[in-house]
């Protein structure tokens, strides 16, 4: 399979290809999430979609041959953390996929992977609860990890009310991280706004669309 794009740390390829749809036929159980827009796999065996808890889900694409736009809770599902290999097998099969080439994609931190009631799900952070806004006072950048790095990474922004940081930060983090005490630096031309028609914050940059 022909890779296109690495970014947030994983990779997103070329479109086409078996479609999560043909690999699914039931879907999951309640959620506390309102953007989770996938079901689960209808093999159960193994299940490649529990989790534990914070930091046990991993981003994967929905198709074979992945996504050439912008990540979404539709092109995007989450499965557990260090199965991804076998997630990308039941989408493609065991002979290798020829998937036709695109350009990488340029987006934000947004798209995340969350453990929901012990399962994996796609979120998008600028519809879940930690990002309601009403003014672009509400808002503030901050970096998809639960440690933030002490460098700019543009493609790791996210945008959050900062009245619910702690709430964020309890979907992300594991627990026991030990973050640096360095001050995170955010670029000079990206900011935080609030978007008047969802009421949600989200990432303003002139490298996103």
């Amino acid at each position: 399979m022909r890779c296109t794009a690495l970014l947030l740390g994983f990779t997103l390829v070329a479109c086409g290809g078996k479609t999560f749809e043909d690999v699914q036929s039931t879907t999951d159980g309640g959620t506390d999430s309102g953007t989770v827009s996938d079901t689960a796999p209808a093999d159960t065996a193994p299940d490649l979609r529990s989790c534990t808890g914070p930091g046990t889900c991993s981003l994967a694409a929905t198709t074979c041959c992945g996504t050439c736009s912008q990540p979404t809770t539709e092109n995007m599902t989450a499965v557990t953390k260090g199965r991804e290999s076998e997630w990308t097998k039941r989408l493609c099969g065991p002979e290798p996929v020829g998937c036709p080439a695109c350009a990488p994609a340029i987006f934000d931190g947004s798209v995340q992977a969350w453990c929901v009631a012990s399962r994996c799900n796609a979120i998008d952070v600028r519809k879940e609860s930690v990002s309601t806004c009403e003014t672009n006072d509400d808002c503030a950048l901050r970096y998809k990890d639960c440690c933030e790095p002490c460098e700019e990474r543009p493609f790791d922004l996210v945008a959050l009310n900062p009245a619910k940081v702690s709430e964020y930060r309890a979907k992300v983090c594991v627990g026991d991280e030990t973050c640096s005490r360095c001050a995170a630096r955010y670029p000079a031309d990206a900011s935080a706004v609030c978007d008047p028609v969802t009421k949600h914050c989200r990432v303003k940059s002139p490298m996103l669309p």
